[in-house]
């Protein structure tokens, strides 16, 4: 087996830097997205955002490059309007630059929100929020997939696939979901399962492996949507957050994986998430100025020392 780090098939990107808050409606500008672009370009020709809002500047940039993007579409499921306007605005861009798009992930952990918002784990969860659960699925994010699905056969780029990401539990539970994705995207977080470092990288491969059996009956392939971990925050199990766990899971990971499709969660710490708790903001390859915080191999080419954010 080699031991050299490959360049991994994925990153996701948030591009909120340091005093930019989604929430506030403070965002970053087209010259600092494609700044970070040119950036992660040098790590990865793919990476995943999570809203199609604000991004038309940014994706139509992609191709100098040579970067390809895994579209986000944000649900609310709260507000019909907020994700009527998510979908328009992922049809404008599928119009527009549909040669750069991979995939096209409509909705991020909506079902996993509605239980973690309730304060239950996902393997515990009552019958009034399976429910609510089912009525979301039903009623908003299994047809939001269809409409998405008909725009891309209705386009120049028949091939992108259109699915809605989540963390591998769920998808174990929902069989009608699976049929209405084109590939399933899971979550795999050994952080947030509470598993120890020096079987993280094991744990994840041992996960993809029995969701991907999942996918097989259904005749449907598994893209990983996230997996990473984080350098500050609580303990978890045994899972200790620190940049040189971060470190161990990344070498071991980029170094002996073979699942095919994958994305790295994340490129850069983004302090707004702290808000959510303080592991939230602190997933990044780079912290929030984008200073890459380790030496492997594949971030010499693009290290900063500097704070260029």
């Amino acid at each position: 087996m080699s031991s050299e780090l490959k360049l991994p098939y994925g990153i996701c990107y948030g591009p909120h830097r340091d005093g930019q808050d989604p929430t506030q409606n403070i965002h970053p500008n087209e010259m600092e997205m494609n700044q970070d672009v040119a950036f992660l370009s040098t790590l990865t020709k793919r990476i995943r955002i999570y809203s199609s809002h604000g991004m038309s500047d940014m994706i139509k940039n992609l191709d100098k490059n040579k970067v390809k993007v895994n579209l986000g579409v944000s649900l609310d499921a709260n507000s019909p309007t907020n994700s009527s306007i998510e979908i328009n605005k992922a049809k404008d861009i599928l119009a527009k630059y549909g040669d750069l798009i991979d995939c096209i992930t409509v909705g991020n952990e909506v079902l996993a929100k509605i239980i973690w918002d309730s304060h239950l784990d996902l393997g515990n969860v009552s019958s009034v929020i399976k429910n609510q659960i089912d009525e979301i699925k039903i009623t908003k994010i299994i047809p939001s997939i269809d409409d998405l699905k008909k725009a891309v056969a209705q386009s120049n780029n028949k091939d992108i696939r259109v699915t809605t990401a989540e963390p591998w539990r769920l998808w174990q539970d929902h069989p009608d979901l699976i049929d209405a994705v084109d590939v399933i995207t899971a979550h795999i977080h050994p952080y947030w399962d509470g598993q120890d470092i020096s079987h993280a990288v094991d744990y994840v491969l041992q996960t993809y492996n029995a969701v991907a059996s999942l996918g097989k009956v259904h005749g449907k392939n598994v893209i990983i949507g996230e997996t990473g971990w984080p350098t500050h925050g609580d303990t978890i199990g045994t899972a200790i957050p620190s940049s040189d766990n971060q470190k161990m899971f990344l070498k071991k990971f980029l170094t002996t994986t073979t699942i095919p499709e994958y994305y790295i969660f994340e490129a850069f710490d983004e302090k707004w998430k702290e808000m959510y708790g303080l592991v939230e903001g602190h997933w990044g390859l780079c912290d929030s100025k984008g200073i890459t915080k380790h030496d492997l191999s594949i971030l010499s080419g693009a290290a900063s020392k500097n704070n260029w954010r």
